[in-house]
């Protein structure tokens, strides 16, 4: 992973920590009742249609990239900071493209344009989405929902065992649900108690496993630690490390 990479996940890893502790707070409540104003999401909108509808579509729906309202958004977003999508969005996209020139405005206003088009309405004085203000907005979950786990992107802890299919791609299948950790092997101390860990019912494609010689540990409890992504169709996890637990896995 490279220096650049790894500070904007221990930024995002961060933000996610401390709006986790922060939802109790109210910050969710603040994104409900209002946090950009109408000319920033008016902005987004032209951003939008000029470099992200070929995309996402017109409407958000999703199309060669995935849709960014509804189900999917809360999906991918829900229970943390409007920070995250910030970076995802000034970080990655698009794929291959990054010579679109933006300033961070004009990422704030693709924010609020996002926000708008999910029924999140504007302040009520009308008063600007700032920088400072995106690790303070949580994103909440849909009322009546559960949370859905961590959100995308996040750095997470699985507890599983490692296969290959049929297709040779790596999963840890009787997985145990994605967890938030920090970015880093996990210590000998985390190792002895992630033993007694009993499995689950998840399974996760492993994406950048060759560096951990998976082979080599063919049908043993192991503890991954990686970025996740999840949707409808997939569970991924790119990994940051891939240690053993158990050369079997029984239990």
């Amino acid at each position: 992973m490279s220096g650049r990479r790894m500070r904007v996940h221990l930024v995002v890893l961060a933000s996610l920590v401390l709006g986790a502790g922060a939802t109790g707070h109210g910050q969710d409540v603040k994104i409900a009742t209002g946090a950009y104003a109408v000319d920033q999401a008016e902005q987004g909108k032209r951003v939008f249609e000029q470099n992200c509808a070929n995309c996402h579509r017109q409407d958000l729906q999703g199309d060669r990239g995935p849709a960014l309202v509804g189900d999917r958004f809360f999906q991918s977003w829900q229970a943390g900071p409007v920070g995250r999508l910030f970076l995802k969005i000034k970080e990655s996209m698009p794929p291959g493209n990054r010579n679109l020139n933006l300033s961070d405005g004009d990422y704030i206003g693709l924010v609020s344009y996002i926000l708008q088009s999910n029924a999140f309405p504007p302040h009520r004085d009308d008063n600007p989405l700032t920088a400072g203000m995106l690790e303070e907005l949580i994103v909440p979950s849909r009322k009546g929902e559960k949370s859905l786990g961590p959100p995308n992107f996040a750095m997470v802890q699985v507890v599983g065992c490692l296969a290959q299919g049929p297709d040779r791609q790596w999963r840890l299948t009787k997985s145990t649900p994605a967890a938030l950790t920090k970015d880093a092997p996990l210590t000998p101390q985390e190792l002895q108690d992630s033993q007694k860990t009993a499995l689950g019912t998840d399974t996760f494609v492993l994406h950048s496993v060759a560096p951990f010689k998976p082979e080599t540990h063919q049908g043993q409890k192991m503890a991954a630690r990686g970025l996740v992504y999840t949707s409808p169709s997939d569970a991924l996890i790119t990994l940051s490390s891939l240690q053993v637990l158990d050369t079997t896995c029984g239990s």
